[in-house]
């Protein structure tokens, strides 16, 4: 999930014709990572499902706290090393 996660951009932009700012993710750049939350909201326009991205995102944040807690008993233990030594 992370490495998929990785691979989108949160964007700032403007809809074309309203001339509103939005804040988002590009639904082309979605619908090539994660297909399966991109819907046909028009015959011209497509657009993510945003409460669905929110399994992968807490997968990815999972992946990154067992890297965090792996990489914490690394340093731990290097520390302890480094105790000893002095």
């Amino acid at each position: 999930a992370l490495q998929r996660v990785l691979q989108l951009r949160g964007m700032n932009y403007d809809w074309k014709g309203s001339h509103g700012h939005d804040l988002g993710l590009i639904a082309q750049d979605v619908q090539k990572v994660f297909p399966e939350l991109v819907t046909q909201v028009s015959p011209t326009r497509i657009g993510v499902d945003y409460p669905k991205m929110i399994a992968p995102i807490v997968e990815a944040i999972r992946q990154l706290k067992q890297e965090n807690d792996a990489l914490r008993e690394k340093v731990d233990m290097l520390e302890k090393q480094n105790k000893k030594l002095q």
